[in-house]
C-alpha cells in the first residue's frame, strides 16, 4: 500500500515553512483508494491498527479473570515487612553473639514498635547475659516483652532473674516474675520458692514467708520437702522452736507432712541456740509421729552434748540408742574421740578407738577422709606423743 503525504509549502518573506499534512487530505486519499476497489487493503489496515490497542485481559489466565485485580501496594508492604523481620533477626543474633547486650535490647524495642516478634532463643540468651552483668531491670523488661509476644521462658532463666532481683532487694519484682511463669506455663521449681522464701526472711518477713508457702501449696504446686525444711529452719532460728513447731502443724494441714530431715533441721537449730531442752522435745515429737531418728539425728545431739561436757546426758543418749538398736557409726565415734582428746580425756579416747576396732569399723576408718576424722587423729597423736 502506498501512502502519499501532501505537504503544504508556504513562502513567507523568503523563508521555507514546512507544515504538517492535512488530516482531511489523508482521509480523502484512503476513501479514494477504497472507492477505486481497494476495500480489502483498507480493512486490513483497520484490523492492524485495532490489534495495536492494549488488551490486558488477554494477558491474564482465564481462571484469574474473575478475580480481583492485584494489589501491588499490599505485595510491597508484605515484601518490606518480611525484609525488615529478617534484618531485625540478623541484628539481634549478631549483637547477642558479640555480647552487645544494650544494642540487642534496643533492637527488641524497635521490633516491638513495628509489631515484630523477637526470637525466644535469643531473648533467653539476652536475659541470662543481662543477669550475669547485673542489669536485672533490663532483663526483666526483655522477659516481659518475651511473655507478651507469646514466648515461653525456661525455669533456669527465670530462677536466675529471681535470684538477682532478690539479691537487690526487689522482692515485688521477683514475685511478678513468678506470676509471669504461671501465665506462660513455666513451672517453678523448689529453687524458685527457696529463693523467694530466703529473701522474705532476710527482710524479717517470716509470717509472710509462711503465708506465701501455704498459698503455693493451695495453688497445687508440689510440697517440696526441701522448701518446707528451709522455711521451718529459718523460722526456728529467728522465732524459736515453738513457733517452728506451729509452722509444722500449719503445713501439715496443707498436705505437707514433715520428714526426718525437717526434724533434724529443727534439732540442729535448737542445739545451736543452746536450747537442749527444746531439742529433746523435738526428738520426742519425731518419734511420736512414727518416724525413726537416723544417724544424723544422733550425731547432732551428741555433738551438742559433748561440746557442753554433759557426759551424763551423753550416757543417756547412748542408752537410748542401744534400746532402739541403733549402733553408733564412724561419725559418732569421731565425735567422741574429738571431744575426749580436746578436753584431755586420753584414756576415754583410747577406749572409743578400741570399740571402733572391735565393732568392725576398720573399713569405715579406711574409707573416711573427712576433716573431722583428720582433726581427731591429729589431736590423739599429739596427746600420745606428749
Amino acid at each position: 500500500m502506498q501512502v502519499i503525504l501532501l505537504w503544504t509549502e508556504k513562502r513567507n518573506e523568503g523563508n521555507l515553512v514546512v507544515m504538517r499534512p492535512d488530516r482531511r487530505s489523508q482521509d480523502s486519499l484512503f476513501d479514494a483508494d477504497a472507492a477505486h476497489g481497494s476495500g480489502e487493503t483498507s480493512a486490513e489496515f483497520e484490523q492492524a491498527v485495532s490489534s495495536l490497542e492494549p488488551k490486558p485481559e488477554k494477558l491474564l489466565d482465564p481462571q484469574t479473570k474473575s478475580r480481583q485485580p492485584m494489589n501491588l501496594n499490599s505485595d510491597k508492604v508484605a515484601y518490606f515487612s518480611n525484609h525488615k523481620t529478617l534484618c531485625y533477626a540478623d541484628s539481634l543474633r549478631r549483637y547477642c553473639n558479640n555480647g552487645k547486650l544494650i544494642q540487642a535490647c534496643r533492637v527488641i524495642d524497635e521490633m516491638m514498635l513495628h509489631g515484630q516478634v523477637p526470637d525466644s532463643k535469643f531473648c533467653v540468651r539476652l536475659i541470662r547475659g543481662l543477669v550475669r552483668t547485673g542489669k536485672a531491670s533490663k532483663a526483666r523488661h526483655v522477659l516481659e516483652v518475651m511473655v507478651l509476644s507469646g514466648g515461653v521462658p525456661d525455669t533456669i532463666t527465670c530462677n536466675m532473674l529471681i535470684a538477682r532481683l532478690c539479691c537487690e532487694g526487689q522482692l515485688s519484682s521477683a514475685l511478678t516474675i513468678l506470676e509471669d511463669m504461671r501465665f506462660t506455663g513455666c513451672s517453678p521449681s523448689a529453687i524458685t520458692f527457696n529463693t523467694l522464701i530466703r529473701c522474705m526472711c532476710s527482710q524479717h518477713m517470716y509470717d509472710r514467708a509462711v503465708s506465701f508457702w501455704k498459698e503455693q501449696l493451695r495453688v497445687g504446686w508440689p510440697p517440696y520437702e526441701m522448701t518446707s525444711t528451709l522455711l521451718v529452719d529459718l523460722v526456728c532460728k529467728k522465732c524459736g522452736p515453738q513457733r517452728a513447731l506451729e509452722v509444722l502443724d500449719e503445713l501439715a494441714l496443707e498436705g505437707c507432712q514433715p520428714d526426718v530431715v525437717t526434724y533434724n533441721a529443727l534439732i540442729s537449730a535448737s542445739c545451736k541456740a543452746g536450747s537442749l531442752k527444746d531439742a529433746k522435745t523435738i526428738l520426742t515429737r519425731l518419734e511420736a509421729e512414727g518416724l525413726e531418728p537416723n544417724a544424723t539425728t544422733y550425731c547432732i545431739l551428741l555433738h551438742s552434748l559433748c561440746s557442753k561436757r554433759s557426759w551424763s546426758e551423753v550416757g543417756d543418749l547412748l542408752a537410748h540408742m542401744n534400746r532402739v538398736n541403733h549402733e553408733p557409726d564412724v561419725t559418732a565415734y569421731n565425735i567422741f574421740i574429738n571431744y575426749f582428746c580436746k578436753y584431755g580425756y586420753l584414756d576415754q579416747a583410747i577406749d572409743v578407738l578400741e570399740m571402733m576396732l572391735v565393732g568392725g569399723q576398720q573399713d569405715s576408718l579406711k574409707s573416711i577422709s573427712s576433716s573431722e576424722t583428720c582433726k581427731s587423729a591429729n589431736i590423739f597423736m599429739q596427746l600420745v606423743a606428749g
